[in-house]
């Protein structure tokens, strides 16, 4: 994904419904944010900022029963367990106006 300065956004993932948003990985290339790009919003901070403002960068989501990991470029930058096994649909976003995020190459597998 690529996204512009100040871009705010993420990607929802075991969402039942808008009550229930599941949990997202963030995409907020601000460095020093609470909830940087590779957080899982407001669970487990982002250890590394490895996003830059308009280069591509490959964010995995990994969910294995409770467990969730977030991954850029490669390299782990958040966990969580969670104390339920759920599932849930995917979903993007977008929050922030007048920047962009573009998302590639998605691609969903089972483990």
């Amino acid at each position: 994904m690529k996204a512009s300065e100040n871009s705010n956004g993420g990607i929802f993932y075991r969402w039942n419904h808008l009550g229930d948003r599941g949990y997202e990985a963030q995409i907020y290339n601000v460095k020093g944010a609470t909830n940087m790009t590779g957080s899982i919003y407001n669970h487990a901070s982002a250890k590394d900022f490895l996003a830059k403002n308009g280069q591509w960068f490959l964010m995995q989501i990994v969910c294995k029963g409770n467990d969730s990991l977030v991954l850029i470029n490669g390299k782990p930058v958040a966990e969580y367990h969670e104390t339920v096994e759920r599932a849930g649909h995917i979903s993007l976003q977008m929050h922030s106006r007048n920047s962009n995020i573009h998302f590639k190459d998605i691609r969903i597998k089972p483990l």
